[in-house]
Formats: structure tokens, C-alpha cells, sequence
């Protein structure tokens, strides 16, 4: 027997963009701090978020993934300057 549970969308979206920046955030102090590998770990949970949206049919896991990627991509471009603020 199967079940479907109805969930309001901007709760659903709120659900997954939590789950997505703590396992962003999760994934980026695992891994070491230095400036290549956290782009090319950014870069590649993008591209499985945005996968996974794919595969799952879900227009907010796309935009989680494009998301991360520009992240990523302003990081890599501004590093110097982000370091400076920080």
C-alpha cells in the first residue's frame, strides 16, 4: 500500500535547501581548505545536486546545483578579495 503525503511547495523547497547547504557546508569542512579543492568540491556536488534534479524530476535541486555553481565560480574568480573580507 502506498502512501502520498501532500506538502505545501515552499516548504518542501525550504526543506531541501537546508538539507543541501548542510551537506554543502558538511562536505566543505571535511574536505581541506585550501582554494582548489574547495571549488572542485563545490563544483562537484553542483553537478550531483543538479543530476540528481534530473533524475528526480525537481525543478529545486536544479537550482540548488546551478546555484552552487555560480557559488563556486565567484569564489574561484574573487578568492583573493573574499580572504582579504573574511
Amino acid at each position: 500500500m502506498r502512501r502520498c503525503f501532500s506538502l505545501d511547495e515552499t516548504i518542501h523547497g525550504a526543506i531541501i535547501f537546508i538539507a543541501g547547504v548542510s551537506l554543502c557546508r558538511f562536505l566543505s569542512c571535511w574536505v581541506t581548505t585550501s582554494g582548489i579543492f574547495l571549488t572542485m568540491n563545490w563544483a562537484s556536488f553542483a553537478v550531483v545536486v543538479f543530476a540528481l534534479g534530473i533524475l528526480l524530476r525537481e525543478r529545486f535541486h536544479r537550482w540548488l546545483g546551478l546555484g552552487m555553481l555560480v557559488v563556486g565560480f565567484v569564489y574561484k574568480k574573487f578568492q583573493d578579495a573574499i580572504r582579504k573580507w573574511l
